[in-house]
């Protein structure tokens, strides 16, 4: 049977080609733009010195114990396949007004193609249903705003098959992309590539998107380099790198990071990533705010579920370490499987494995992650002129 890819503003059943393995939880959060902490750790931050050491223990508590919370995976169950071959394949979806399917999308239906061993694509009928039921649930212009066909399967999955929570979750999403301008974002630079001789008129009220994106990465804090054996884009993170004191200017930032991230691992038929944070020069003078980290994680979980592949922790604080030590016990097996610990021998050896080898190794990874040394530093200016699919070095290395 053969697969079909649905276009972007298809209202069909979704017939998907894969991407990863394994799901990732989302954790329950205030909005984007509210802080996370609860009322009593405000009032106990706002009367206790960012310096001081507690404060640097509370910090490490909230954020890696919201980070491993954000990685729990979903409770989808992996079928087998004889399960999957002995179930009823009836197309017929009911929504909300009780329509069933129309004969175009009868035939899309039935040309969906059930994969065990991918997470963009559908486990089972029921996945096919609900996402179906997700994506009804949207408005044409809502539908048309969906940055792939794949996004309502991936609400589906990260709301645990409740179907009511999905439709909620990605209309605030749709919703929080169309405010935080996110389309304008992540085509900022290469517009402003297009039109470099244009001269900004004093009364025009836009802001430079192209040079804020500039100037946050001057450091190289966030870039994407690299890509696991099988396509999924390597991006860096480094908070010790931290350059900027404008929050929504650093959320802009990310949000870039991410979408590249994203559209790079794309053309190897993914959607997933993988996300490299090096502490490495991390200290409480260069590194972001109580509020820009949590304000990073809602984002990640809540606007980009289902997108993180595994995660390589790299030069962790003692504090960040310690902490994880005493939780470990009670993380879930599977969370544990995508956190890889890069301060040993056996974490620099997985990741080494998980991007082909050792050769592939010394021409993308950095010396963090396990690398030889051998590879150009990061250079802003070049980043910032690549296109939104190409990664740093892809094409001097051709990896």
């Amino acid at each position: 049977m053969a697969k079909k890819l649905l276009n972007k503003n298809s209202s069909s059943s979704l017939s998907v080609r894969s991407i990863g393995m394994g799901e990732i939880g989302r954790v329950s959060t205030t909005e984007s733009h509210s802080p996370m902490a609860s009322k009593s750790d405000q009032n106990s931050g706002e009367a206790e010195n960012e310096d001081s050491p507690s404060f640097v223990v509370r910090n490490f508590q909230a954020i890696t114990s919201n980070f491993l919370r954000w990685n729990d995976p979903t409770t989808t169950t992996a079928e087998t396949k004889e399960a999957i071959d002995a179930e009823d394949d009836a197309i017929a979806v009911r929504t909300d007004s009780n329509s069933t399917l129309s004969e175009a999308e009868v035939v899309a239906a039935e040309e969906v193609v059930y994969d065990l061993t991918t997470d963009l694509a559908y486990h089972n009928s029921t996945e096919r249903e609900g996402a179906d039921l997700v994506h009804r649930a949207l408005t044409p212009e809502e539908q048309s705003a969906m940055p792939d066909a794949y996004m309502p399967l991936r609400h589906y999955r990260a709301e645990k098959g409740d179907v009511d929570k999905a439709i909620g979750a990605i209309k605030h999403t749709l919703q929080w992309r169309k405010e935080f301008q996110v389309d304008k974002i992540v085509s900022a630079l290469e517009d402003d590539a297009k039109s470099s001789n244009h001269k900004p008129n004093e009364n025009e009220q836009d802001e430079d998107l192209a040079a804020i994106l500039r100037e946050e990465n001057e450091t190289g804090k966030i870039y994407v380099r690299g890509y696991d054996k099988d396509g999924r884009a390597l991006m860096y993170m480094r908070p010790g790198r931290e350059n900027s004191n404008n929050e929504n200017n650093m959320m802009r930032h990310l949000v870039f990071q991410i979408e590249k991230a994203v559209a790079c691992s794309g053309k190897s038929g993914y959607g997933k990533i993988c996300l490299v944070i090096d502490f490495d020069g991390h200290s409480i003078a260069n590194s972001p705010t109580m509020s820009a980290s949590k304000r990073t994680l809602t984002i990640l979980q809540r606007h980009f579920c289902e997108r993180m592949y595994r995660v390589y922790i790299c030069n962790p604080p003692f504090v960040f370490r310690s902490f994880y030590a005493i939780i470990k016990p009670f993380v879930d097996p599977v969370t544990k499987q995508k956190i890889c610990w890069c301060v040993g021998q056996k974490g620099l050896d997985q990741i080494v494995e998980d991007v082909g080898g050792t050769e592939k190794a010394a021409v993308q990874l950095e010396q963090c992650t396990g690398g030889i040394g051998n590879v150009r530093d990061f250079d802003s200016v070049e980043y910032s002129r690549l296109p939104l699919t190409e990664a740093f070095d892809e094409k001097v290395n051709n990896y």
